[in-house]
């Protein structure tokens, strides 16, 4: 081979190395940033279920309050309807 030839080969040579170190990197810092994803997904649903209590109580508390204060009795019928109604959806959404 002439020198020229075994330049050229030394610097793909080099080149491929770099590449592939630099494909190393990226792999594991996708790997890093799919766990960090993973754990953020996670705590992004533990807040929507706290949320959802927290909602909850609120409507609970509204309710009671309401009752204490003698609120119309059909208001309330309709309330106590719709929250009649929300937790039959929850339920056939649990049960899918």
């Amino acid at each position: 081979m002439t020198k020229v030839t075994d330049k050229l080969i030394h610097s793909l040579n080099e080149k491929t190395s770099i590449i592939k170190n630099e494909l190393l990197k990226l792999k594991e810092e996708n790997t890093r940033l799919q766990e960090e994803l993973t754990q953020k997904q996670i705590n992004f649903d533990k807040s929507q279920v706290a949320l959802g209590e927290l909602k909850n109580k609120y409507n609970a508390l509204k309710l009671a309050k309401s009752l204490d204060q003698g609120e119309d009795t059909q208001a309330l019928k309709k309330r106590i309807d719709a929250m009649v109604r929300e937790i039959d959806t929850c339920i056939e959404l649990i049960d899918e």
